[in-house]
């Protein structure tokens, strides 16, 4: 199964309606359709489930078009004009209350919609996901898990980097390779401090393409990452130190 997945899901992203914009950041799509299926493949997995609603704010800007096309003070009858292309017009409910399509909803609208249009007006939630399973699936598509070999076992305080999995007290705390790096820079330390240079100097965790303010993405990785660990440690592990660096916060 192809699930164009760039890195493992975050767990912030369950049960949040998003764009196709932000599934970008995970899921490597060229269209809406490709999207959809991508999805129904992973539901069918039993990785997630998923369902799909449009934005309320689709009507405002159906409304404001329709105002600008024809001014109310042209006083023209548009009493036949409805709030969604003809033949979805008995969606504007659904719309209002952000209720869920059904399947074949879904495919009246991804066909009669314009694309640029659903790619700013349609809403993705994915819930119920099993990370085992997508972790599993990730790492049996990629080569990091053959590179993860290439580094020695690491352990501070009950969390352990060995191998592809990262650890807490033996409970699995699922992540990208990237993110496994960073781990794997904090454990190094025995926690002291790591450098903003020791994080952006690192090819595994910065590749070297030209980033455009390399010290905010450096912060947003990290932020991901303590979010990450917190899911099965329950605590902010993960300090800062401001304009200097981080280190891990672990009682022994």
């Amino acid at each position: 199964m192809n699930m164009n997945l760039r890195s493992i899901l975050p767990r912030k992203i369950q049960n949040k309606a998003v764009s196709k914009y932000e599934l970008d950041r995970y899921f490597q799509t060229n269209s809406i359709e490709q999207l959809v299926d991508i999805l129904q493949q992973g539901e069918r997995a039993g990785l997630f489930s998923f369902d799909v609603t449009i934005s309320a704010e689709y009507l405002d800007w159906r409304e404001a078009r329709r105002k600008l096309l024809y001014p109310p003070e042209l006083g023209i009858d548009l009493g036949f004009a409805q709030p969604v292309p003809y033949g979805l017009y008995e969606l504007s409910s659904k719309i209002k209350n952000a209720k869920p399509l059904n399947r074949m909803e879904l495919k009246r609208v991804v066909t009669n919609i314009p694309h640029n249009t659903l790619e700013q007006y349609l809403r993705f939630r994915l819930y119920g996901i099993d990370y085992k399973k997508l972790h599993n699936e990730v790492n049996s598509k990629i080569h990091h898990t053959d590179k993860d070999e290439d580094y020695d076992k690491l352990e501070y305080n009950g969390l352990m980097a060995m191998g592809a999995e990262i650890t807490y007290l033996n409970e699995p705390i699922y992540m990208s390779f990237q993110h496994r790096q960073v781990v794997r820079l904090l454990l190094s330390k025995n926690g002291k401090l790591c450098t903003k240079d020791e994080f952006t100097e690192n090819v595994d965790i910065f590749t070297g393409d030209d980033y455009h303010d390399i010290n905010a993405t450096l912060r947003k990785l990290i932020s991901a990452v303590r979010l990450e660990l917190k899911t099965v440690i329950k605590n902010d592990c993960i300090k800062a130190i401001p304009e200097e660096g981080w280190y891990l916060a672990l009682d022994p």
